[in-house]
């Protein structure tokens, strides 16, 4: 009897632990969050300088806004350029990526509180024959989530990412950035914004940060300047890179239409723009220009009447990189464009042929008028 009571104490612990282990995943997948992860890093990019056989560390803060409390976990990656846009292609560790292992986070897994910043502290011990340039992804994501990067794209599915490259400086490092063009979208423009592309590549093997400003000339006149890379976007090592600028301080000025904040596009997708009859931000490219290109548009009339843009231009880059030694290596192009507001112009010489049309039929009805009365004027005498 005694040898039966204990065979079923038995029966009925593993059947209370085996229900509660199945009631405690069950709560946990029912609990468990399923909105889309809100997640804001900084900073963003992180640049590392390192020399060989150093340990190298860095701060990455993430808050999540989601509302509930997320376990996350941090996932290493790497990316390369993604054609000449500048955007980042996310992939995974592939063979002889030994860097990989350099690599410890101090918390790969965590709890998030929702509007609570962490920070994750991320060391790198670098070995000393390391050399150059290495591009790591830093990604963020729910614990127990699949990650999948898309080819060519910087997102990735389920999560984000924080890119961090590191210059290790070794003997052989070679900064050098080649101007491929400088050019404009249109040549004739009827109204501003006016399109810059500057096109160059990174031939080194290290990865390089350009800047500089687009002078613009009337003639002998500056009328206007743009900051060139105000975003600081880099060129990786051996890849190329296209930067969009642009001039839009004139008037009137073609600007995106927006309805409740949101451009307005059309059934292509493409951005819907609208004439606007004033003056633009002394902000050209939507972000705080530095204090020397702030103060310059500072001084620029607020008269709209003085900043109608007719005639031919000339843009001048002056942009500048820092090669392995800590100089400035310039580069410089020029290029010209027309505003020509032919719209406008049409109006303006329709008018004038209708005035001139009024005034020469006036004219002409006041020498029928003179005629007449000497024809009959000479007949009354």
């Amino acid at each position: 009897m005694k040898s039966l009571l204990v065979r079923l104490w038995l029966i009925l612990s593993v059947g209370t632990l085996a229900c509660g282990t199945w009631v405690g995943q069950t709560a946990f997948a029912e609990t468990r969050p399923t909105a889309p992860l809100r997640l804001t890093t900084s900073p963003l990019p992180v640049q590392l300088d390192a020399k060989p056989g150093q340990t190298v560390s860095t701060d990455i803060k993430i808050k999540q806004d989601g509302g509930d409390t997320e376990q996350l976990k941090v996932t290493l990656m790497k990316f390369s350029s993604s054609g000449t846009s500048g955007q980042p292609a996310l992939a995974e560790r592939g063979p002889g990526d030994d860097y990989f292992d350099w690599v410890k986070f101090d918390r790969p897994t965590f709890t998030a509180p929702s509007g609570v910043w962490q920070t994750i502290k991320m060391t790198v011990a670098v070995p000393k024959q390391a050399a150059f340039s290495y591009y790591y992804a830093v990604v963020f994501s729910r614990v127990g989530d699949e990650l999948k990067a898309g080819n060519g794209k910087s997102g990735i599915q389920g999560g984000t990412a924080v890119l961090v490259m590191m210059d290790v400086n070794q003997p052989g490092a070679k900064r050098s950035l080649q101007l491929l063009s400088f050019g404009v979208k249109h040549r004739v423009v009827e109204f501003l914004p006016e399109d810059f592309t500057v096109s160059v590549k990174n031939d080194g093997n290290v990865f390089v940060r350009p800047g500089g400003v687009i002078f613009i000339n009337q003639g002998s006149r500056q009328v206007g300047m743009v900051e060139f890379n105000e975003g600081l976007g880099t060129v990786l090592s051996s890849s190329q890179r296209i930067y969009d600028e642009s001039w839009n301080y004139g008037f009137p000025y073609f600007a995106d239409a927006r309805v409740n904040g949101k451009v307005k596009q059309d059934k292509k997708g493409n951005d819907i723009q609208t004439l606007s009859w004033g003056l633009p931000e002394a902000n050209t490219n939507g972000t705080q220009l530095d204090d020397g290109v702030s103060a310059f548009l500072a001084k620029q009339s607020k008269n709209p009447l003085a900043n109608i843009r007719f005639g031919q231009y000339t843009a001048h880059l002056f942009a500048v990189y820092q090669d392995g030694y800590g100089h400035d290596v310039p580069l410089e192009s020029t290029i010209s464009f027309w505003v020509i507001p032919w719209r406008a112009l049409l109006v303006i010489l329709l008018l004038l042929l209708l005035v001139g049309f009024g005034l020469y039929a006036n004219m002409r009805k006041a020498a029928g008028w003179v005629r007449i009365k000497r024809k009959y004027g000479r007949r009354g005498k």
